[in-house]
Parts: structure tokens; C-alpha cells; sequence
């Protein structure tokens, strides 16, 4: 039987979680805990000789990116198509509880590694990096973290990518604080939501 690769386009964020007497540190980004989620299922059906899942992204080249790609990898998921960017750092994310439990995010990624991952392709090499995969899963976060211009780029590959065959999971997570108004955001994700095959 061949095995199907999925790969999961998104961001990497090193997540901080803020308590009354420690501060702890872990990872998480939606379409990374998707790609976590699918591999345990996949090791819990013993079908991973069948369902290879792959992680598409950018990160540093330092200590705290070697250390999240490491627990990655350990959940089953390759890394190998992981971009490092020297000079570039994965985004931070912090977690606080307020007294009735209720959680608050705080961000930091406006120049995280992940926002250079299609730039770090031209046309050609962006669309045949996708191609060698079944199946491409993203978010709306994943089209917000990338730069306007690069957004277009990306959407436009992966209608070619589908085009010649390839299927496409879209999830529209959405998160305002990540966008330029409601404008660009509506016109990114009607597009996709017109062109891409699968819709969760």
C-alpha cells in the first residue's frame, strides 16, 4: 500500500505559560497541533507506514528552534522540509489566567521565521515543494502570518498545486489582531475558500 503524505503549513510558536509562581515553557500553533493530533492517531491505528505527516514552516537557526523541532519530531511528525533562517527567531506566545480561570494571549511574531517561509521559494521551487505531497492542510493563520505580497504568491501555488491533482484541507481560524483590516481579510479568505477542495 502507498503512503499518503500530508503536510501541515503553518507556524511554530514557543509557547509560555504564566502562573502565580512559575513560568513554563512548551510549543503549539494551530496547524502544528493538527499535525500532532493526526500523527498520534495515525500511531494509535498503527497506520503509519501508510501516513507519512510532515510539517511546512520556517525556523531560526539557534538553541530554543533545535529544541522545539526535537519535541516535533518526537510526536511523529517529520521536520525535515523545515526551513532555517539564520538571523530569525520563532514567535513567542504567552499564556496568563486571570482569577476566574479565564486564559489571555499575548504575541510576538511580526518578524518571526515562519513570515519567510514562501519568500524563501521562487515560483517554481514554491509550487514543486508542494507537490511532492497528497494532501496540503493550512489555516487562516497561516495565511495571515505571510506578508501581502507573498500571500498571493502562496494562494496561487496552491491552485496550481491542486490543479495538477493535489487536495487541500482549509480551516479559516481567524484571528483579527493578525490582519490589516477586514478587507484583506475577507478577500484572502473568500479566495480560498473558493478554490481550495476540502473545508473544515
Amino acid at each position: 500500500m502507498s503512503t499518503l503524505r500530508i503536510a501541515f503549513l503553518g507556524e511554530c510558536m514557543l509557547e509560555l505559560h504564566e502562573t502565580s509562581e512559575q513560568l513554563t515553557k512548551g510549543f503549539g500553533g494551530d496547524s502544528l497541533n493538527s499535525a500532532i493530533y493526526l500523527s498520534r492517531l495515525a500511531q494509535l491505528a498503527e497506520s503509519t507506514s501508510t501516513l507519512s505527516v510532515s510539517y511546512l514552516t520556517a525556523m531560526g537557526i539557534d538553541s530554543q528552534s533545535d529544541g522545539v523541532m526535537d519535541a516535533v519530531e518526537k510526536e511523529g511528525v517529520h521536520t525535515s522540509d523545515v526551513l532555517r533562517i539564520a538571523g530569525k527567531l520563532p514567535g513567542i506566545y504567552l499564556i496568563e489566567n486571570d482569577e476566574s480561570g479565564e486564559r489571555h494571549f499575548h504575541y510576538w511574531r511580526n518578524d518571526s521565521a515562519a513570515r519567510y517561509w514562501t519568500q524563501s521559494f521562487d515560483d517554481g521551487a514554491l509550487y514543486e515543494h508542494l507537490k511532492q505531497f497528497d494532501m496540503i492542510y493550512l489555516s487562516g493563520i497561516s495565511l495571515a502570518i505571510q506578508f501581502p505580497e507573498q500571500r498571493v504568491r502562496l494562494i496561487e501555488a496552491l491552485q496550481r498545486y491542486q490543479a495538477a491533482g493535489g487536495r487541500i484541507a482549509f480551516d479559516s481560524n481567524y484571528r483579527p489582531r493578525l490582519w490589516h483590516g477586514e478587507d484583506e481579510t475577507k478577500q484572502a479568505i473568500t479566495k480560498s475558500w473558493r478554490q481550495l477542495t476540502l473545508h473544515w
